[in-house]
């Protein structure tokens, strides 16, 4: 009986050793969530982005200073922040190859804002959307239509041409009649 007794006790200690040393620290602090070095529980930082102050219109051939704000909750780090941008709308669901066109893509500390020059090539609507990757996720700012317009000098070069054959058409026609 003595060894049935003691054999008990060491089967008894040898679940509660091995039982407790298996548990993870937070299940053993009365299931509390897993916390940071500091004792404070892990935190999601909150992230936004957004141009400021697009221009609604811009001219085929000359460069447009685009500028945009990140703000964050907490400071992080980005290896990629740049605006997109192409004549095709991605209005739900915005990858970066979803779009023609980005600027150079920047590195640097959150929150912050960011600076680039692009040169829209043709007249038509382009459309704009602001993009970092912070903290392993992607983030889009809202997209923004800018109005692209011919160039006024090549407008007008391709004016003053089609008034000269015009002239010299009117001119044959003089000439014939």
């Amino acid at each position: 009986m003595a060894n049935f007794n003691a054999l008990a006790i060491f089967f008894v200690a040898s679940l509660l050793i091995f039982g407790c040393a298996g548990q993870s620290p937070a299940s053993s602090q009365g299931g509390q969530p897993s916390s940071g070095q500091d004792g404070s529980a892990a935190q999601e930082p909150t992230v936004s982005i957004s141009l400021l102050s697009p221009p609604a219109e811009a001219e085929a051939g000359k460069p447009l200073a685009l500028n945009w704000k990140i703000e964050s909750s907490m400071p992080l780090d980005t290896n990629h922040t740049a605006v997109h941008f192409g004549y095709s709308s991605v209005p739900s669901n915005p990858t970066p190859q979803a779009y023609s066109y980005a600027t150079q893509i920047l590195r640097g500390n959150l929150p912050d804002e960011f600076s680039a020059t692009i040169t829209p090539l043709n007249p038509g609507i382009l459309y704009v959307r602001s993009h970092v990757i912070a903290n392993g996720k992607h983030y889009w700012g809202d997209e923004v239509e800018i109005s692209v317009y011919e160039n006024a000098e090549d407008l007008q070069k391709q004016l003053d041409s089609l008034d000269s054959t015009l002239n010299e058409s009117i001119a044959e026609v003089g000439e014939a009649g």
